[in-house]
């Protein structure tokens, strides 16, 4: 799939032929067709076509460079980000050079690391446009796909993509380097990263933040709720399964279980078959295992309560889900966050919403086992506030004779 402003050459086409072999630019993409403009050729006027897929073929607009094996890392230098596009997509089968061009293309978003190549802007956002207009995204991905278990590969790789979805490469290209990332199967080659190296923290790390930045919409924040394709394609990839193993093998690392939860709770959230495959993962004991092992972070355990509130509102089953939250430890984890982290609002409010949904599945009795009603009491006489929050008031109303039964 290619971005927005990408170079583009005609064919194929059986109703125009006379449009074949013309040089084009993509504008847009919409009913699986893409909008080009073609480029005045001769007599011939500039003129704006609607083709599908199938029609175009990438065009370098640049001429073609040739690696020189007596001296790659020299030859690579010499490159544009277009030249390094299109050596990554001739070699992406050879591990070793492909991981050498990585190497440098890794340096795309940070041309002083490289030295300022003459061929390259000065400007990171600059360079990765470039390179993704020459269909660098997808030289990328197939170069992780093939070559899961080279570390030099898949992490390169994993930091690669995630400058590429960063907001400011997002608005260069008018959106479509989210979509282009994962038309090209961005999301199982982070996935497959993921797991052939389980034990690598900043490895599972960088693909959580990818993960994450590939359930919205766009990368600029949280997209619609529900299955958009963003997140169809995230659960199709096996990302789901990638940030629930990667959140139980590193339970104290709050730097992972902050975008993993984030994700997963974004992913859950009004997607009834992405919530039935992280229940499936285990994301529930998971996610209680990060609460306690990274009970020192206010902004993981916050995160960590959204999804296991987003894992009960979205289970077909509530008291299936809720019990196997308590079963797991989870009032206890949220009771010991809050004593923690005393005065932190949003995380009461995400504490409350765990415990009212734990409640609502016929966990009530393991929540007060738990201490719940006298943390909460406490906060609330600690401060107005708190004892104005719904959700506390309505937790705290269960243990009220005078409400009587039921939730």
């Amino acid at each position: 799939m290619f971005v927005r402003g990408a170079p583009v050459t005609i064919t194929g086409l059986v109703g125009r032929p006379e449009l074949n072999g013309r040089a084009g630019t993509t504008l847009s993409f919409d009913g699986g067709r893409y909008g080009i403009k073609i480029q005045a050729q001769g007599m011939e006027p500039a003129a704006k076509l609607s083709v599908k897929p199938s029609n175009l073929e990438p065009r370098l607009d640049v001429e073609p460079a040739d690696l020189d094996f007596a001296d790659p890392h020299g030859s690579l230098m010499r490159c544009s980000p277009e030249q390094l596009a299109r050596l990554l997509q001739q070699h992406g089968a050879n591990p070793d050079v492909s991981g050498l061009i990585m190497a440098l293309v890794s340096s795309l978003s940070l041309p002083e690391q490289a030295g300022f190549p003459a061929q390259w802007s000065r400007g990171g956002v600059d360079n990765v446009v470039e390179f993704m207009r020459a269909a660098g995204h997808r030289a990328v991905v197939e170069a992780m796909l093939a070559h899961p278990e080279e570390d030099r590969i898949s992490a390169v790789g994993i930091h690669v993509l995630l400058f590429h979805l960063v907001a400011e490469v997002e608005r260069e290209l008018g959106g479509s380097a989210m979509p282009a990332v994962l038309a090209v199967g961005g999301a199982a080659a982070v996935a497959g990263a993921m797991a052939a190296h389980p034990s690598n923290e900043s490895l599972l790390t960088a693909g959580c933040m990818v993960l994450k930045t590939m359930t919205s919409n766009d990368a600029r924040g949280w997209g619609e709720v529900g299955p958009t394709a963003c997140k169809r394609s995230v659960l199709e990839g096996g990302g789901i399964a990638a940030l629930v193993r990667a959140m139980a093998a590193f339970p104290a690392a709050a730097a992972l279980q902050e975008p993993a939860a984030s994700g997963l709770a974004h992913m859950v959230a009004g997607y009834p078959d992405a919530c039935a495959a992280a229940v499936a993962a285990g994301a529930a004991a998971a996610c209680v295992g990060g609460m306690r092992a990274s009970v020192a972070s206010a902004t993981a355990q916050k995160k960590l309560c959204m999804l296991l509130v987003n894992l009960m509102q979205g289970a077909p089953d509530l008291p299936a889900a809720a019990r196997a939250i308590a079963d797991a430890g989870g009032p206890a984890a949220v009771c010991d966050a809050l004593r923690m982290h005393v005065g932190e609002k949003p995380l009461f409010t995400s504490a409350c919403g765990v415990l009212v949904n734990l409640a609502g599945g016929g966990q009530h009795a393991a929540t007060q086992r738990a201490g719940a009603p006298a943390v909460l009491r406490a906060a609330c006489d600690r401060d107005p506030w708190f004892a104005r929050q719904e959700l506390a008031k309505r937790y705290l109303l269960l243990g009220d004779p005078s409400v009587g039964p039921g939730f």
